[in-house]
């Protein structure tokens, strides 16, 4: 007969030779946990954040001394897999939803044990703020072991933005372009394609196709060139293969080509699509 057990707590393995104390942000290691402090630094913030997010075991409930023996009921630890509360935080304004990820301290070489930071990449993400707040040092989050319930604290991997035409810079000739202002690709992505999504028509011309990519390569993400703009809709294309690692965070930039002088189109005003970038993180996870 099976039986229901309210899931608030894992007893995990512990290394009895390192400081816990409560509320401190724990990862495997092997086959025990230990606080974000103790992992061996791979260099960067960014690798740091992700090797520990696909780690991460959950919240410590218990103290323990470096010095105590780890033996009997030592020889476990117990932690909160899902834990709703709230957190130490860098100085951020926090909407409802955004991810959150471990914070590196000062000295660049280490993870904080108790500090989160806000994060647009889901692979660095361990929970979300449940709670809107502005320039707060304290964050509201339901944080999610990864070690437990796998990647449910992940998101689609995508950048995406709203862009309305009259925002576009003409470049005076038959094309304009907008960068995104917000998402960017982070370094290690492998970019799929392109999705744009057209929810007011571009006019002013007869024709506006576009490409997706970056300042000095702007069909970089575009094998299909020949998507229009012109009509309401889903259209997109894939990434060009050779071009589509990212070995740095990129910037994307979406550019509209028309038959005669942009300004035709711009001047319109009227167009309005979202486009959204879909990729795959490639950057070492351990």
């Amino acid at each position: 007969m099976s039986q229901f057990i309210e899931l608030d707590h894992v007893d995990y393995a512990f290394n009895g030779s390192i400081a816990v104390d409560i509320n401190d942000l724990m990862y495997m290691e092997v086959d025990d946990i230990r606080p974000a402090s103790s992992m061996a630094d791979l260099g960067t913030e960014i690798l740091n954040q992700r090797r520990f997010a696909r780690n991460f075991a959950g919240v410590a409930q218990e103290r323990r001394l470096a010095a105590e023996t780890n033996a009997g009921p030592l020889a476990t630890l117990s932690v909160a897999p899902t834990y709703i509360g709230d957190f130490p935080c860098a100085s951020s304004t926090w909407e409802v939803g955004d991810l959150v990820a471990i914070d590196e301290a000062a000295s660049g070489t280490a993870l904080e044990r108790q500090k989160l930071v806000k994060t647009t990449d889901p692979d660095l993400a361990i929970g979300r703020c449940i709670q809107r707040s502005a320039s707060a040092t304290t964050v509201r989050v339901i944080l999610l072991s990864r070690h437990v319930h796998g990647d449910a604290v992940k998101i689609a991997r995508c950048v995406s933005q709203s862009l309305a035409v009259a925002a576009f810079t003409d470049n005076g000739n038959t094309t304009g372009f907008i960068d995104f202002n917000a998402d960017v690709l982070p370094a290690g992505a492998l970019v799929l394609g392109w999705m744009a999504n057209v929810t007011g028509a571009f006019a002013g011309d007869t024709t506006a196709v576009i490409s997706v990519g970056t300042s000095g390569a702007l069909t970089r993400f575009s094998a299909d060139t020949t998507q229009s703009a012109f009509t309401t809709g889903q259209r997109g294309a894939a990434s060009v293969a050779a071009t589509s690692y990212c070995a740095t965070a990129i910037t994307p930039r979406v550019t509209v080509t028309g038959t005669a002088d942009f300004t035709s189109i711009v001047s319109n005003a009227g167009g309005v699509m979202q486009v959204t970038l879909f990729y795959i993180p490639t950057l070492p996870i351990n």
